[in-house]
């Protein structure tokens, strides 16, 4: 490749990938799996390589986050908070380790749980919390320390003795499972915002505001940092710890009271950060916490120094990612469904299956050109992952266990809402639409709820069940929005007689 060839493509990644983090860490929007991210790093940094002068200071692989947003007053942090560099392989692992030892044959690992949260520095004065700030870009974060004072697992003093004047500690703020569950059925039965994962659930929560929020939203607000959890990992500024290792000062912050985990190993070979990568990944679903991989770390302090950092990431320490998990379940059907902008979308309805800490029902599948690539039959047993442990995706069909009943999907030709006739807006295209953009429910609906959604108005209450109820409601039979232009002139006598729930007989549940 010729250097303006290079050049090309390292601004169209460099790009690309601040949009991916500005999504990420201001906005709390997931627009790329784990995977395509690090791919998209692992591209930059082999081009940077292979032509050094592409490199600036500035560049996504020698940047921490994303800097701070206009919501909260920036904190700067009194030591720098790093990223990881990251490994996907036993053999990379096993390269770095390779490289310690010939450094330091009597090296020892320390072995933790990735966390997929949101990372935190607390600072602590003679014992007494200070500051709670998020990474930002490494140097100076987001001061979030009153909702995190309402975290239950953070301490807002100290226990115990020997507090230095001033320390601070790191760690991951996250939802662990169940209330992670529980919080986004509460979400769902308030036509609010779903979470995507609760890392992003962590995120939304630990960094929002009061002010201007009314009464009930306040104790909304309240009841979700209540359901946060935190474990600490580190500490940033600390003049003199009395130990000379990362497991000796996590023996000290736990006589603080502070939440260390359960799960912490030293091990003294690159065995046994292998045995203890293979257990957590044969075993991760129990755990409490949604976990991606394995953070290895020099244990000895002075190896650490002497290893020091990038302007990224320490030299001492590695994240081992774990791929994304795979499972199998029958594919029972594939129906389409038509959004705001009338684009006709293919979906896997699937036998329920848990994988990467949840249930999955449903898939999308793109579009019909996607469909025969992967080569699925309805009825078939699929392979079934979340892309980056976070978005499910049908990977392909497991042939052999075909039987002679699985049949072939064809995307129809009409609209399943309006019945108008799916066509590309364009020649050339592989995107189904429906081009009754005035008149289909299923845009209009569409349409509301983003007119209510975050990236819209922000209006309480205006999310997925309201904007059906409102376009597509059980009872009445004439729905009272026919198009969002409407929306600003409903009366209460039009709103009264909406069914937004029937309750089972059964069960006394909405349904």
């Amino acid at each position: 490749m010729e250097f303006s060839q290079a050049r090309q493509e390292a601004n169209r990644l460099t790009q690309r990938i601040l949009e991916l983090q500005e999504a990420y860490y201001q906005k709390d929007a997931l627009l790329a799996s784990d995977a395509e991210y690090d791919q998209l790093i692992a591209e930059l940094q082999a081009l940077e390589e292979a032509f050094p002068e592409l490199a600036g200071d500035d560049s996504p692989t020698r940047s921490v986050g994303f800097g701070t947003g206009e919501l909260f007053s920036p904190v700067t942090h009194a030591q720098r908070m790093f990223s990881l560099d990251n490994v996907f392989s036993e053999s990379e692992m096993t390269a770095w380790i390779s490289k310690i030892d010939a450094l330091y044959d009597d090296a020892t690992y320390l072995c933790e749980l990735k966390i997929d949260g949101l990372a935190l520095n607390l600072r602590y004065r003679n014992g007494t919390l200070v500051s709670a700030a998020t990474r930002g870009d490494g140097t100076t974060g987001e001061d979030v320390t009153e909702n995190a004072l309402l975290v239950p697992s953070i301490a807002s003093v100290l226990s115990g003795s020997g507090h230095p004047e001033l320390v601070e500690v790191r760690g991951e703020v996250f939802f662990p499972l169940a209330a992670f569950e529980d919080l986004n059925a509460r979400q769902a039965l308030a036509s609010d915002k779903i979470f995507a994962n609760p890392r992003n659930a962590a995120s939304g929560t630990l960094r929002q505001k009061s002010e201007g929020k009314s009464e009930a939203q306040r104790e909304l607000m309240v009841k979700r940092l209540g359901g946060l959890s935190m474990i600490v990992h580190g500490m940033g500024a600390w003049d003199s710890p009395p130990v000379a290792t990362q497991s000796g000062v996590y023996d000290i912050l736990k006589s603080w009271g502070l939440p260390t985990s359960d799960e912490v190993r030293v091990v003294d070979s690159s065995r046994g950060v292998l045995e203890y990568i293979a257990h957590f990944e044969q075993h991760r679903h129990d755990v409490s916490h949604e976990i991606d991989g394995v953070v290895v770390k020099v244990d000895q302090f002075a190896y650490q120094a002497a290893l020091g950092a990038t302007s990224r990431a320490p030299r001492w320490a590695i994240a081992y990612k774990y791929p994304p998990e795979q499972v199998t379940t029958t594919l029972r059907d594939i129906v389409v469904g038509v959004g705001r902008t009338g684009r006709a979308t293919p979906y896997a309805v699937l036998d329920p299956v848990r994988v990467a800490g949840s249930e999955v029902e449903r898939a999308t599948l793109h579009n019909q050109d996607v469909v025969k690539a992967k080569a699925i039959l309805i009825g078939d047993t699929v392979v079934v992952r979340k892309a980056g442990d976070v978005i499910p995706e049908v990977l392909g069909p497991v042939v052999e266990k075909r039987d002679g009943t699985e049949r072939e999907w064809v995307m129809p030709t009409q609209c399943p809402d309006c019945s108008a006739t799916l066509a590309p807006a364009k020649a050339g295209d592989v995107d189904m639409r429906c081009p009754n953009a005035k008149n289909c429910p299923a845009q209009v609906r569409g349409r509301v709820e983003h007119i209510g959604s975050r990236g819209g108005l922000d209006i309480e209450g205006l999310g997925e069940v309201s904007a059906n109820a409102l376009t597509r409601p059980k009872t009445p039979s004439q729905p009272p929005l026919a198009t969002e232009a409407g929306l600003f002139d409903l009366s209460l006598e039009q709103l009264f007689p909406i069914e937004v729930y029937v309750l089972d007989p059964d069960t006394d549940q909405p349904k």
